[in-house]
């Protein structure tokens, strides 16, 4: 199994690149990413 998603070392990264915390989505969707689930829309594929 994976490494354990770290939500505040995610949040640290992303505030110190945009300049900004991230949204709930944002955490939810770089969760899932980490476990290697990416979401897209029909569009994007």
């Amino acid at each position: 199994m994976s490494k354990e998603f770290d939500y505040v070392a995610f949040a640290k990264d992303f505030e110190a690149t945009n300049g900004r915390p991230p949204t709930a989505d944002e955490l939810d969707n770089a969760q899932w990413e980490h476990f290697g689930i990416k979401w897209h829309t029909p569009e994007e594929s």
